[in-house]
């Protein structure tokens, strides 16, 4: 059983415990988006954020939440794994600081009248917004020891607040937001940040020792249980009318690099480990190097594949156990392999595998 694995089991028993949810949650809440948005604001030395005010509520209805989103802004849904969504909203002062800092250098000193949210605004905001996630799920506990979400993803921009009772399926959400300003302007902002009330794990003075032999009894059979992985090499985004199209002999385009981060995932997509794809003993293999982060895509990566510098059949066959590797056919443009490219069955680990050359100009 990996540390991955281990780590999922035991945010699956913990979500099943009794919720325990004081007041001192609310200060925590607030002290650590405080934290974040210091931190993410870093990265963007040239905004010269300030935090003005911080104020958190627990356990309010959606209402209350869509009350507090700011006016005029960005609102978006941020995905909190099998605990839920929440949403992060900012208002349209903060977008346009962002934008200026990374294209003039610094925050005008005159503020600009409200407009439409575009595309190229959340492009913008997306690093200063992820980086804002990233810090705040680093100031959570262990799993199931705050009562929200420890993992937080960006997801998807929601065009009209009213939406958000549509797409944000919790009963009870804890909310916090902050009001911001900029060094040398008379300038301000707000970000708002709302995710659903999870339950915490605490202890139960009203249940005996038997409850704690049957979770270890639990956690034991669970350990021993299979996990089937797939290797996922590379993604690739196509339209429907190309996919439908493709048939035997196209190939797909990917970097050579991507032989590096190929990423171990389990049935339903979940990522556990980031490893170098080889062979050993004439077999695909693959050298882990760690568990999956943001910057490689995570479980729902939404980038697009590096530039193609090589290519691959899409009806080249894996190997086999057992299969001759001198045998499988070669992909168009690749050369095919000889036992002599093979590394040695002894060695201990799996060797790298050589990236094939770019296809030729037609």
């Amino acid at each position: 059983m990996t540390a991955a694995q281990a780590t999922i089991l035991a945010r699956k028993i913990a979500a099943h415990a009794r919720p325990v949810v004081t007041d001192d949650a609310a200060p925590v809440l607030a002290r650590r988006l405080e934290r974040a948005v210091r931190r993410a604001a870093m990265g963007f030395p040239a905004l010269g954020l300030r935090m003005a005010e911080v104020s958190a509520a627990l356990s309010d209805p959606l209402d209350a939440v869509i009350d507090r989103v700011p006016d005029t802004g960005m609102v978006a849904v941020v995905e909190g794994g099998a605990a839920g969504r929440g949403c992060l909203a900012i208002s349209h002062g903060l977008i346009d600081a962002l934008i200026e800092v990374q294209t003039t250098g610094r925050v005008e000193a005159a503020a600009l009248p409200p407009r439409p949210v575009t595309e190229i605004d959340q492009a913008l905001s997306r690093d200063f917004l992820d980086l804002v996630l990233a810090a705040f799920a680093g100031e959570n506990g262990p799993p199931g020891a705050d009562p929200w979400p420890a993992d937080l993803r960006f997801g998807s921009r929601v065009t009209d607040p009213g939406q958000l009772s549509l797409m944000l399926p919790a009963d009870r959400f804890h909310h916090v937001r902050a009001d911001i300003t900029f060094d040398g302007v008379d300038r301000s902002a707000q970000i708002l940040l709302a995710l659903p009330a999870c339950p915490v794990a605490q202890p139960d003075p009203g249940h005996g020792s038997g409850d704690a032999d049957w979770a270890a009894a639990l956690a034991r059979a669970l350990s021993a249980a299979p996990l089937p992985l797939e290797a996922v090499l590379f993604r690739c985004w196509l339209g429907f009318g190309a996919a439908a199209r493709l048939k035997p002999g196209d190939v797909l385009p990917f970097a050579p690099d991507d032989l590096g981060r190929v990423r171990l995932v389990t049935a339903s997509g979940h990522g556990v480990g980031v490893g170098r794809l080889g062979q050993i003993g004439g077999k695909r293999a693959l050298r882990l190097a760690g568990a999956p982060s943001t910057a490689q895509g995570g479980d729902c990566p939404d980038s697009a594949p590096s530039p193609a510098s090589a290519a691959v059949a899409a009806q080249s066959a894996a190997a086999k156990p057992g299969d001759d590797p001198a045998a499988l056919p070669a992909a168009p443009g690749v050369p095919a392999t000889s036992p002599s490219d093979l590394a040695d069955p002894a060695a201990s680990g799996p060797a790298p595998m050589p990236a094939p050359p770019a296809p030729a100009a037609g």
